[in-house]
């Protein structure tokens, strides 16, 4: 049961870190200072892997970490299974709470499709 509460809590995360509103204002930052190095606003993942991105290492990971899910998610996947290592009880806490919210986000998608 704790792989699923983590892989629900690690999708919820990454969801939240790329495509939520409440963690835009942080994405639009990344997004300035990003731009101030040449990167266009925002890039799709096929131009990423394409290897096309100019400026620093360091600037092509944090683009490709904003912009590419599957990037993402190894990363954060990496820190719950840390987190559940080092401290199981909050972690536990925490990814059941995140759990809940990727079930009832995918429900509510899932439910306005069948109204419409």
């Amino acid at each position: 049961m704790d792989v699923l509460t983590d892989a629900l809590a690690v999708y919820r995360l990454t969801r939240l870190a790329i495509t939520d509103d409440i963690t835009e204002p942080v994405r639009e930052q990344v997004y300035d200072w990003l731009s101030k190095r040449g990167y266009p606003h925002p890039v799709e993942v096929a131009d990423v892997q394409k290897g096309t991105l100019p400026g620093s290492p360091r600037a092509r990971f944090a683009y490709e970490l904003l912009t590419c899910p599957w990037c993402l998610s190894v990363w954060i996947g990496a820190a719950a299974v840390l987190a559940r290592a080092a401290c199981p009880r909050v972690w536990d806490a925490l990814a059941r709470t995140l759990a809940f919210s990727a079930l009832a986000g995918v429900i509510t998608q899932a439910s306005d499709r069948l109204e419409t």
